[in-house]
């Protein structure tokens, strides 16, 4: 099918309802006659990096403020590798002094935890393009995204990468 509109929604939005911004935006565009398709992108990282550690992220694991599910992404849209350990250290294990305080509880961060958010981000450029080339089989004349529960990145990533290839 190929659609005027595709609207998407990126990792990390809950795999447990859908996006009522994208079925509401939907549905007005179809009283217009405008013919368009939802794609749960999420839906589709869940099952690649697994749906109990996907609900962990989309639901603030570790702590609401880390952002976990917003640095996944960065490196697909900022091009920057270097910050892997910092972040993992002094955000997620809290070693840096600013952090360190904190009330949260970061005994609940084991090292398999950490393993799971490095497979899932060396998943994270295959995804990417997955997701790329799934927008563009449509030849759409307009995407739109879902922008909460940390999608900011993600949506910019893959933004980027269909304005690079289309």
């Amino acid at each position: 099918m190929n659609s005027n509109v595709i609207l998407v929604s990126m990792p990390f939005a809950p795999v447990v309802s859908p996006s009522i911004g994208l079925s509401l935006l939907k549905g007005a565009l179809l009283r217009k006659n405008i013919e368009s398709e939802i794609l749960y992108l999420n839906l589709h990282f869940a099952a690649e990096v697994g749906p109990k550690f996907y609900s962990k992220i989309s639901t603030g694991f570790p702590v609401n403020h880390d952002m976990l599910g917003e640095w996944l992404f960065s490196h697909s849209l900022f091009e920057n590798t270097e910050l892997n350990n910092t972040f993992i250290d002094e955000i997620l294990l809290g070693k840096n002094p600013l952090h360190n305080k904190s009330k949260y509880n970061r005994k609940k961060i084991t090292p398999g935890f950490i393993t799971q958010v490095l497979k899932a981000k060396e998943k994270v450029s295959a995804f990417i393009h997955y997701s790329v080339q799934l927008v563009l089989k449509n030849k759409p004349k307009i995407v739109g995204f879902t922008s909460v529960f940390q999608q900011q990145i993600a949506s910019l990533a893959l933004a980027k990468c269909i304005k690079a290839l289309s």
